[in-house]
């Protein structure tokens, strides 16, 4: 991995990191201020353009979750340009929701814009995979 990859990682690294810190002001921080922004989560409401809504969105899953934990990167994928980055990883997540622990594996597809030298996430995809061969969804 080169030293721009190794950069982007670091911060998508970072905002997982805040994530399971409830560190709202850090996930704020990690997100575009020059780009638009598209971020959608696992729900299918969650279709986020706007930071306040980004906050809205963090600020509902740490209030019904607690103890979030990642697990290692089971795959990733990186490539960057100069100014633009693309990154694809899946890892499980460990958390208490409703006085139960809950443990699902996450996909993420994050496009990061290098902005005054730093990496931001300006785009991203959540979702958690269904068993093979399911292919009925509700």
């Amino acid at each position: 991995m080169n030293s721009n990859e190794q950069a982007v990682m670091t911060a998508v690294g970072a905002f997982l990191v805040a994530y399971t810190q409830a560190d709202i002001v850090t996930c704020m921080a990690a997100l575009s201020t020059q780009r638009p922004l598209m971020l959608m989560g696992t729900n299918e409401d969650e279709v986020i353009c706007t930071h306040e809504a980004a906050k809205k969105l963090f600020e509902a899953d740490f209030k019904c979750m607690s103890g979030l934990r990642w697990g290692l990167y089971q795959q990733q994928w990186v490539a960057t340009s100069a100014d633009l980055a693309s990154v694809i990883i899946a890892l499980p997540l460990t958390y208490r929701h409703a006085d139960k622990d809950v443990t699902v594996q996450f996909r993420y597809a994050f496009t990061l814009a290098c902005e005054e030298k730093q990496w931001k996430i300006c785009a991203a995809v959540a979702c958690v995979p269904r068993p093979a061969q399911t292919y009925a969804f509700p």
